[in-house]
């Protein structure tokens, strides 16, 4: 449209297109901005947010004032080949590249995407991480910010950052209610979340400040929890063991197959596409099983919680 706009006026689009651009900074630091704000309107709010931290820790500490047309394939392929030992960060971190090089090559920037010609990292093979019962007994055990929040996580099978950024506005004690706002949902939509008693008691017991958060930080909480990294290293130099957050999410799905919830039902609470055209159609919002599935997960966690130990 707006093309068609400067050429009614007798301007020539691709002429206008060019002048805008090279009125541009046209270092890779300002133009990523440029990208980025772009990606805001594009991608759902978790995507931008990943993207953001992909730039502001591997990509502009090495090429934020260098001019994007001396960036070299050679390069980047040395980038990614220096995160081989994190390999799902390295495929993320080729993705947004390849991405931001093709908007460049879009808007007329670069005449090329170096990384056209650079193959893909291999796909990462999925996580199968389970805690097991005497993981959840000791997570139990812990009086931490993290333990915290990784006990709610796994009573509600819910994304870490989400709770990392949990408000007390959200929660509704009444009805045991959490109402996740679309800025906090990696989909980008909002979600409700049925709170056990379990959960309930969790956060019914941790400290209220004056700020919005319920594991805000800052010195009234006026601040998201942004300590997953330091939190769970202390939580491993007291014998955490080898597992992340989202193996909690994981680990929660499997209490709930194992107390035979619906897979439908289960995947409503994680809010996960149905695939294909149902997946369009079904609109069923699953509130009440999504509220037994809550509370069957609770009921395996009890049974753990409170077994005997078998010596």
């Amino acid at each position: 449209l707006e093309a068609q706009r400067l050429a009614a006026n007798g301007e020539d689009p691709k002429l206008c297109r060019r002048a805008a651009v090279e009125r541009l900074d046209d270092t890779f630091g300002s133009l990523s901005g440029a990208y980025l704000e772009w990606s805001r309107s594009e991608n759902a709010p978790g995507t931008s947010a990943d993207k953001e931290a992909v730039f502001r820790v591997h990509l502009l500490p090495q090429f934020a004032g260098r001019p994007v047309s001396k960036v070299s394939r050679r390069e980047l392929v040395e980038l990614l080949d220096s995160l081989a030992q994190t390999p799902a960060r390295r495929r993320t971190v080729y993705a947004y590249l390849n991405h931001f090089f093709g908007w460049l090559e879009e808007q007329e920037v670069v005449d090329g995407n170096p990384l056209r010609a650079v193959r893909p990292p291999r796909m990462v093979p999925a996580r199968e991480r389970v805690l097991g019962d005497s993981e959840i007994v000791t997570l139990w055990s812990w009086d931490t910010p993290m333990s915290a929040i990784c006990r709610i996580q796994l009573l509600t099978a819910q994304r870490v950052g989400s709770i990392m950024s949990m408000r007390w506005q959200d929660v509704r004690f009444d009805t045991a209610v959490w109402s996740i706002p679309s800025e906090a949902m990696k989909s980008g939509k909002s979600h409700i979340v049925p709170l056990s008693e379990l959960a309930i008691a969790e956060l019914e017991r941790w400290p209220r400040l004056d700020g919005p958060f319920v594991f805000g930080v800052g010195s009234n909480g006026e601040k998201p929890f942004n300590g997953k990294s330091k939190g769970m290293k202390r939580l491993r130099e007291r014998g955490v063991g080898d597992w992340r957050p989202h193996d909690l999410r994981r680990t929660a799905v499997t209490l709930a197959q194992r107390a035979a919830c619906p897979l439908d039902a289960i995947r409503a609470l994680t809010q996960h596409k149905t695939a294909g055209v149902i997946g369009v159609y079904a609109r069923h919002a699953y509130e009440d099983e999504k509220r037994l599935v809550v509370a069957a997960i609770e009921d395996q966690l009890k049974r753990i919680l409170t077994a005997k130990p078998v010596w």
